[in-house]
Order: structure tokens, then sequence, then C-alpha cells
């Protein structure tokens, strides 16, 4: 019988027996220890944090409220190793899953059409003309365009981009995103 422990994983609050506990708790220590002399570090740990959890909550059901050691294993088989150069390992239901979000970084408006340019992996552009050419002929695609806009969330998060995409949502996919969002950032910041 081992004791469960109540964690805090950004934000949600997990019963996770001891072993697991210790083997998640060694595994995040070492992504810090890896990534406190990067300047966005921090954040990228964040990320994978907050990765962790959706994993965990996927874990459990009603049945069972407590991680064990083989969820725990799961989530890292999943998300990887920052020491590793190789690629990792990636089930096929993770490395095909795809979500439509609205793109911040491809939109005009509400980042519908990149999203969906995104998800289905064409051009937004096409699908902005495709929009443009039924409110010229038939008169729906502004209700359209405004019903998508609410219904479809925005991507916030370098997970939600990388979902989106239908790209494998691993440490070294997450440290991408938040790399290629800081330059953005930078330079836009250049520019003012």
């Amino acid at each position: 019988m081992n004791k469960a422990v109540r964690v805090n994983i950004s934000g949600a609050v997990f019963n996770i027996d001891e072993d697991a506990y210790q083997k998640l708790k060694d595994y995040i220590d070492n992504l810090n220890d890896y990534y406190a002399a990067d300047p966005d570090g921090k954040d990228i740990v964040e990320d994978i944090e907050n990765r962790i959890a959706e994993l965990l909550h996927e874990a459990l059901n009603s049945y069972r409220e407590v991680v064990n050691i083989h969820d725990i294993e799961q989530v890292i088989e999943t998300l990887g190793s920052p020491f590793d150069d190789t690629e990792n390992f990636i089930s096929p239901k993770i490395s095909g899953y795809k979500r439509i979000f609205r793109n911040p970084e491809d939109r005009i408006l509400g980042g519908v059409c990149g999203g969906l340019g995104a998800y289905f992996g064409i051009s937004p552009n096409l699908i902005r003309l495709a929009f443009l050419l039924s409110v010229i002929f038939f008169g729906a695609g502004t209700l359209l365009y405004l019903v998508l806009w609410i219904l479809i969330p925005l991507a916030k998060t370098s997970t939600d981009l990388l979902e989106m995409r239908g790209e494998p949502i691993t440490i070294k996919n997450i440290e991408k995103a938040i790399r290629k969002e800081f330059e953005k950032v930078k330079r836009s910041l250049k520019f003012k």
C-alpha cells in the first residue's frame, strides 16, 4: 500500500501515489536544472508542466482518482527528454492528433481562416478567398465567419499551436514553439 500525495501541477490538483510523485518530481527537477541558465527556461518548463497536467487529466477517469507510476512513465515517454538529440517516441494517438483553433499568428480579423488553414494544411489565403466569394455570391460568408469566430477557441499556448498543426507535443517541440514566440516578440519590439 502506497501513500498518496496531493500536488498542484499547473493549477490542477492531483492525488499521486508516493512512487509516482518521486519520479515526477525528479523529472521536473531535471527539467528545471536543464533550463536554469536559459532565459526562456522558466516559460518552457511552465508549458511542459501544463502539458503534464493535460496528460494526467486524460489518464484519470471516474473510476480512478490517483495517478500511479505507470501514468507518470507514460507522460515521460510521450513528452520525451530534452537530453536526447534523437527523436522521441510518439504514440500514433499523439502524433496525428489535431484540434481546430483560431490562429493568432496568422490572422487578419479573428484568426479563423489562419486556424482552418493550419488544421487542414492549406493556405489560409484560399480559405479567405472562399469566404470572400461566399459573401459576394451567397451572402452567408459573414454569418458563417462570425459563428466560427465565436465557436472556435483561440490558440493561447504553445501546446494549442502544436495541436492545431497536428505536431507531436514533445519537450523539443514545446521548446521550439516558445523560442519562436520569443523571437517574434523580440523582432516586433525592435521595430517600435
